[in-house]
């Protein structure tokens, strides 16, 4: 009863500001409550030196990555900016969605993957700011970050490079996608 006349009056008292000043009060609607994942999850981008290393080299490289004991499951795919016959190949690189095993976090993978291909004699990437780690929170991320990886990108411009890279996995035997459980 009592928290009855405790909306009541706030009720009255928001109806006589609205009346005295012209105001009108605006309630929000809540949103509903994203599902958050149950494991760490991340969204890998990798974007190699072009001019020093070959697709060949580079898929040997991913490929031993990606059977990391970090990682639980693993969606990843290659991909090149090319948006013309003649631009093919230009710019490759990989986007990855995966979920971490045990207590690996996002700043594990970070530090394990610039040290892969940033360290040694022969970098792949010739900066640290080629290796892009992106934790994905919610359930709603890791459905977006799949469909993105898998082809169904939301930006229209992106529809000339999507059938350059079909010809490009074709000519160098690359599948759509590849997948680690």
């Amino acid at each position: 009863m009592l928290q009855r006349r405790g909306i009541e009056a706030r009720w009255r008292l928001a109806k006589s500001r609205t009346q005295k000043y012209g105001k009108k009060k605006t309630y929000k609607v809540p949103k509903p409550t994203p599902i958050p994942l149950a494991q760490w999850t991340v969204l890998i981008t990798i974007n190699p030196n072009n001019e020093k290393i070959d697709i060949n080299t580079f898929r040997l490289k991913i490929d031993k990555t990606m059977n990391w004991k970090m990682f639980d499951t693993v969606h990843w795919v290659f991909e090149q900016r090319g948006e013309h016959a003649d631009e093919l190949g230009k710019g490759f690189h990989m986007h990855a969605v995966a979920t971490l095993t045990g207590d690996y976090q996002t700043k594990d993978v970070n530090r394990d993957l610039k040290r892969s291909f940033c360290g040694g004699k022969h970098p792949i990437c010739g900066n640290k700011k080629h290796i892009d780690v992106k934790t994905l929170k919610y359930q709603t991320d890791y459905d977006n970050a799949l469909e993105y990886i898998k082809g169904n990108k939301k930006d229209s411009r992106k529809e000339d490079k999507l059938l350059m890279d079909t010809e490009w996995r074709e000519i160098h035997g690359i599948q759509k996608i590849y997948l680690k459980e």
